[in-house]
């Protein structure tokens, strides 16, 4: 039986690992939970323990525990045929023209000194691979590095589709650190529908501290240039990705607060996990789940306030979108990328299964020479679930985690399926932290805490 008991504010807290099942406690039971069976042989004549005991039980016997069958089997082996897939994740520069301090990639460099670029020889290749799919309906995410930087392939790629292509319905995404948006490439891009994510982490002086240019200068007022000119030609405000490096002073309510006052509504902040355990030391993690509470407090009263009021707040979508994949009890694995079909495609025309993992180990093939049909041996480790990971499968929040990013694992262990142990320390403290503000909306909000198992039902 796997369990974790904690207090938090004012709240002693009992989740159930097997069953991902959330109590509010006594100190009665907190102590009987906390203190194990010497705690209770010590207290056997104690009528309250006993009394206390037996009502656990009652409550717990029924639990059922997650089904951790390995689901994901039959659809990895149907993924292996090139003309299955449904969305592909192109490398489009391997470059960039910034040095972020906390690039996970390297400017998409990774293991090598260089950077490159992809080829139009490799979009031949790609777009007669897409006029063999059997799907009618495709994604195509323009990834980097800075995708910019090989704006006239982008464009290239785009019109080759809308001769060769124009019977399948093709959605684009582009991920850009803004600098080099320029109003012809908003126009473009808003003609061929491809939507936009912008890397803005917020606040001038926090921006500029961890994304600057190669000559040590900030990024921040070209990336609003960038930014006001999508406004203009789209006609809203676009999604804005920042990246959450535990700053003391930049703290995560405050950032948020920012993106608010500047009127951003759709916001998914990307912890940085590579910086945290390389730049914070287990000392400062109190810091930062003081931060996550804050701004989670802050994110709940936003929510409690909508419910009543006309005049809707923003709300941290991302968040609630996590809680509802708590409730509904699924995450088995680390990661959902194994639950679509994703190809990921590098400069040079390496295949990968996974963007995080571009890596010569992880090859399946190349766009040039490869078979219909991939070779998936060296993705064995995407076979076992939390239960069949030694360093999981004994954890509480093991079916909360699903065992971590096979990427952010591989650049902190070595090991795809190993979470570094500093990783582990701060991603449950941060479900601590999570967990108490579902019970808390349970008890304050319940009708909106039903709806979130739909999240189509939400405000």
């Amino acid at each position: 039986m796997l369990n974790h008991v904690w207090d938090i504010e004012d709240k002693k807290l009992y989740i159930d690992g097997d069953s991902v099942s959330l109590f509010e406690l006594d100190k009665i039971a907190f102590n009987i939970f906390q203190f194990g069976i010497d705690y209770v042989i010590e207290n056997w004549d104690n009528n309250e323990i006993r009394n206390k005991i037996s009502e656990i039980y009652n409550i717990t016997k029924n639990l059922s525990s997650v089904n951790s069958e390995d689901v994901f089997k039959t659809k990895i082996e149907n993924r292996i045929d090139l003309t299955n897939i449904s969305s592909f994740s192109l490398y489009i520069s391997e470059d960039c023209n910034l040095n972020c301090k906390y690039c996970w990639n390297l400017g998409g460099r990774f293991q090598r000194n260089n950077g490159r670029l992809f080829s139009n020889d490799l979009i031949e290749y790609f777009t007669d691979l897409l006029k063999e799919n059997k799907n009618d309906q495709i994604s195509i995410d323009f990834f980097g590095g800075e995708p910019l930087l090989n704006f006239d392939l982008i464009k290239n790629l785009i019109n080759r589709n809308i001769k060769i292509n124009k019977n399948k319905k093709i959605n684009y995404i582009l991920t850009t650190n803004g600098t080099l948006y320029s109003k012809e490439v908003s126009k473009f891009l808003k003609e061929s529908n491809v939507d936009i994510i912008f890397s803005l982490d917020g606040p001038e002086d926090y921006h500029n501290k961890y994304r600057k240019y190669k000559n040590n200068l900030g990024s921040f007022s070209d990336v609003i240039k960038g930014i006001d000119i999508y406004n203009n030609i789209y006609g809203h405000k676009p999604t804005i990705r920042p990246t959450w490096t535990f700053d003391k002073k930049f703290t995560l309510k405050k950032i948020y607060e920012w993106f608010e006052k500047n009127d951003f509504k759709l916001i998914e902040f990307e912890p940085n996990f590579r910086f945290f355990n390389k730049f914070i030391n287990e000392k400062d993690i109190n810091e930062v789940i003081n931060q996550k509470k804050d701004f989670l407090n802050y994110i709940f009263n936003n929510i409690k306030y909508n419910l009543n009021n006309k005049k809707k707040r923003n709300v941290y979508y991302t968040w609630i979108k996590f809680i509802s994949r708590i409730l509904t009890k699924k995450n088995i694995f680390g990661c959902s990328l194994f639950k679509r079909d994703d190809i990921c495609i590098g400069a040079n025309g390496d295949l990968f299964f996974c963007l995080a993992l571009p890596y010569k180990e992880y090859k399946l093939g190349n766009l040039k020479n490869s078979e219909k049909i991939l070779n998936i041996s060296n993705y064995s480790f995407i076979y076992k679930n939390v239960d069949q990971r030694d360093k999981c499968k004994f954890c509480w929040a093991k079916y909360i985690c699903g065992g971590g990013c096979y990427g952010t694992n591989y650049q902190l262990s070595g090991d795809p399926l190993k979470p570094s142990d500093k990783y582990c320390l701060f991603q449950k403290k941060l479900f601590e932290v999570d967990l108490y503000f579902i019970l808390k909306m349970k008890v304050e909000m319940p009708v909106f805490f039903q709806k979130l198992k739909k999240l189509d039902e939400l405000i």
